[in-house]
């Protein structure tokens, strides 16, 4: 519950707070306001004891407000450097939970305020903090446990939920005999709108935990300081799930009843950085109440107070009752006045048996156990420290110290016979192990003796000799060697690996030729007068020999070079720099002649041993260009298509061939070679030229091409549209013009008639009507490269009597050879219901 900050906040900051003046000016009760109210030996008891706070979710500033918190009321210091402050997970681990969301609610307010009041109440106890996951009550008992198996005498839960059928499948989680384990009994009273009257909260409800009340706490005039009443939010109630415990004999409840002390729960002061903005928050300070607050002050309370009453729980307060403060006034609801929501003598709901009065018992704590170490291992290590070593012994407390020569590191107190460390350094020599704790010091243990390890020694170095360009993997044998060693062969060593004691492996680094002691270097000495290794200069490549040795001037030729001492990354040099270069072996590479001009140059390696000299030479020759000798078949037809076998000498893959012009499908076969498909052309003869990248052939054969006879017929196509048979006769003609040119002697009208044929269609069908053209057709076709201006005649027949006359239309009649693809044009002319269309590619129409 976060008070109004106008409620009792003046100022608010560290710095002016003083143990003189018992915390903040302004600020909520302080915590030696509280041990006064309580009557608790703070200052004088508490060692030894570790109070666990389980809450939900984490608090990254927890330890850091709590010595804010600690600081500004002069309470002793408490870290985690220092061994009074742990923090771990649900598990035990450093592995936190997340900061929780909003919705998720404000738990670093809560964490925060649970080690402020342990702190107020109890400065001299251990204080472990475990986070859960979640607030989910699997991970909150989870957490529990932890708590308790690392070793905590009291836990304290300021969280709870209304109970609810089922509840009793978690009370494992808090069985933990001889443990007190403290709960919130919640801020929301005996009754109130939201929930059903007098229904306690969870955990609280539990038999095997304390109940904890709160309570309003001022200064009085009476003999104690001070007067207590009920807080009117202080939850309290009937179980309707729990079985009463035997320890309660109130009547008015037949199952467990809450509560069974009670603490102050208003007016607090906390420090928190990682909580919310809200309202009360005033440069991390916040006024605070609720039972939260109560319940981490009763669990420090049973931390002062005796191991006879801590091993009681709950039970402890009911054996003597009277020795608490009473509360007597106030009220948390409505129950028709009686004891489970008012305050008053003996046992009350709100509060249990009251607030308390001193430490829970007053008999004597039993003497603490005799400190003694009685044997450690193992009992010897390195004088440069580290080793891990177990103490055996008893008395042995949480927070104790361990020398061995000097303070030993990572003191860890399993139990009271059982400590780990890990060794200081030290000089050679024995010494006592001395364990420290608030009971006392040790003394007369057994000694731990510091051994001086021995100096690397270097017996052999495998192999002994190698390259002076390094990059050797050796092994390097011995004793003595320790992770971390270097190797110093000449110069520094790479790759250093420690594989034993007896076993190091390493790389060598460059180095001028000569011998060299291989050394050892770690944190015990240096090796010396060890075994040397050799470091022999490579020798430089030499050219024996090179296959082919001669190759067109354009390069890329495929060589292979033959000699010794070639190593990875060498180059080659033939006249200029080769591609493709792969060393295969040390006596073998393989690579492609730069493009170069004619002549003949030494074939050079390089390498980073060395370059070759008075190599062989390679000889760069012009290439010839291409011949063509004949070619097979010479003649085809001008319409191309034909395959011509062309014979000669130096042809080379990706050649070109003309024909007149661009040959088809060119497949040059080898150097003597090549089929073409030829491309249409005109008739007539044309030289095979051949060109690559050498050059273009010249005075090669001719081929010849024909023009193919014209076609021997033509067709129209004709439709009957009337609803009569259309029948008649169609002509073909030569135009007069046409006529007059080719007119060569009396006969000259008969060029005029080209073909004739008769037609019979019946009404509404189409019939295709075949022309068979004369000799005198063929022969002025065939004559006539651009084709023949023609008429084409429809005469009706007798049946047709009652139609229009004769029709025709002008066409151009062409040879096949000269177009391709079907050409189809509809003629213009119609005689009567019959239409002409011309069919075919022997003629086209054009305009009359």
């Amino acid at each position: 519950m976060i008070e109004p900050a106008g409620a009792k906040l003046d100022s608010m900051s560290a710095a002016t707070a003083s143990p003189a003046t018992s915390g903040i000016d302004g600020s909520g009760l302080a915590p030696a306001e509280l041990q006064s109210a309580y009557k608790l030996p703070s200052s004088s008891a508490g060692s030894g004891q570790t109070v666990a706070i389980v809450d939900a979710y984490n608090d990254p500033t927890a330890e850091s407000d709590l010595a804010a918190y600690r600081s500004a009321y002069g309470l002793p210091s408490c870290t985690s450097a220092g061994g009074c402050f742990e923090k771990v997970s649900q598990t035990g681990t450093t592995s936190y939970p997340p900061q929780p969301t909003a919705e998720e609610g404000d738990w670093p307010v809560e964490e925060s305020l649970d080690l402020d009041m342990v702190s107020a109440i109890c400065p001299n106890c251990h204080i472990m903090l475990v986070e859960a996951n979640s607030a989910g009550m699997g991970d909150l008992g989870t957490a529990e446990n932890e708590a308790v198996k690392l070793g905590a005498t009291e836990v304290s839960n300021s969280w709870a939920s209304f109970e609810f059928q089922g509840e009793t499948l978690y009370d494992s989680y808090f069985d933990h005999p001889g443990i007190p384990i403290t709960f919130a009994s919640g801020d929301w009273g005996y009754d109130n709108d939201e929930y059903n009257a007098g229904v306690p909260s969870y955990p609280a409800a539990s038999p095997d935990v304390i109940a904890v009340g709160g309570t309003v706490l001022t200064p009085a005039s009476n003999s104690r300081g001070w007067s207590e009443s009920v807080w009117s939010r202080s939850g309290s109630g009937c179980s309707v799930v729990e079985a009463k415990p035997s320890y309660q004999t109130d009547s008015g409840c037949s199952k467990r009843t809450t509560n069974d002390i009670a603490a102050v729960a208003e007016d607090l002061s906390i420090y928190d950085t990682s909580g919310t903005s809200g309202e009360g928050k005033l440069a991390g300070w916040y006024t605070v109440g609720g039972t939260s607050a109560a319940t981490p002050i009763i669990a420090a309370v049973e931390a002062l107070s005796g191991s006879e009453t801590r091993s009681l729980g709950a039970g402890a307060f009911y054996k003597n009752p009277s020795s608490f403060f009473a509360v007597t006034s106030g009220s948390n609801g409505s129950c028709g006045g009686s004891y489970l929501c008012t305050g008053g003598s003996g046992y009350r709901g709100p509060t249990g048996v009251g607030t308390p009065d001193g430490v829970l018992s007053q008999s004597s704590a039993p003497p603490p156990p005799v400190l003694a170490v009685s044997s450690i291992s193992p009992a010897e290590g390195s004088t440069r420290g580290g080793t891990s070593v177990v103490i055996k012994g008893t008395g042995f407390v949480k927070g104790a110290t361990v020398k061995i020569a000097s303070k030993a590191s990572s003191v860890t107190v399993h139990s009271e016979t059982e400590i780990t460390a890990v060794t200081p350094s030290a000089s050679a020599g024995s010494d006592e192990v001395i364990v420290t704790d608030e009971h006392g010091t040790s003394s007369g243990g057994p000694k731990y003796t510091y051994v001086a390890p021995p100096v690397p020694a270097v017996s052999s170095v495998s192999p002994a000799e190698g390259s002076t360009h390094g990059g050797a993997a050796v092994t390097i044998r011995g004793s003595g060697f320790v992770s971390g060693a270097t190797v110093k062969i000449a110069s520094k060593a790479s790759s250093v690996k420690v594989r034993s004691e007896s076993e190091i492996t390493a790389v060598t680094p460059s180095a001028s030729a000569g011998s060299d002691e291989v050394i050892v270097t770690d944190e015990n000495g240096v090796s010396s007068g060890g075994p040397r290794y050799t470091f022999v200069a490579p020798p430089v490549p030499v050219v024996s020999s090179v296959s082919p040795a001669e190759g067109s001037t354009r390069g890329g030729a495929a060589i292979t070079i033959k000699g010794s001492g070639f190593v990875s990354g060498a180059t080659v040099k033939i006249g200029g720099k080769a591609s493709s270069v792969k060393v295969r072996s040390e006596t073998e590479i393989t690579a492609a002649t730069p493009s170069q001009s004619p002549g003949s140059a030494e074939v050079i390696v390089t390498d980073e041993n060395g370059v070759s000299s008075s190599g062989p030479k390679y000889k760069f020759v012009t290439p010839p260009i291409p011949t063509v000798i004949s070619i097979s078949p010479t003649e085809g037809p001008t319409s191309g298509g034909t395959t011509v076998t062309i014979r000669g000498s130096n042809f080379v893959s990706g050649a070109s061939v003309k024909i007149g012009k661009a040959a088809l499908s060119v497949s040059v076969h080898s150097a003597t070679e090549i089929t073409v498909k030829t491309p249409s052309y005109w008739s007539g003869s044309n030289a095979v030229i051949v060109s690559d990248e050498n050059g273009t052939s010249s005075g090669g054969p001719s081929y010849t091409y024909r023009t193919p006879a014209p076609a021997a017929t033509t067709s129209v196509k004709l439709a009957c549209v009337g609803t009569q048979i259309c029948s008649g006769t169609l002509e073909l003609t030569a135009d007069s013009a046409v006529a007059a040119s080719r007119k060569t002697d009396a006969r000259a009208p008969a060029l005029a008639a080209l073909a004739t044929a008769a037609f019979s269609i019946a009404p509404g069908r189409a019939s295709n009507v075949t022309l068979a053209l004369s000799a005198t057709g063929r022969a002025l076709i065939s004559s006539a490269h651009a084709g023949v201006n023609v008429t084409l005649t429809v005469v009706p027949g007798s049946a047709s009597a009652s139609q229009a006359p004769a029709q025709s239309i002008h066409l151009h009649l062409i040879r096949r050879a000269h177009r391709s693809g079907k050409l189809v044009r509809s003629a213009a002319a119609r005689s009567g219901g019959l239409a002409a269309v011309l069919v075919g590619s022997a003629a086209r129409a054009h305009r009359p």
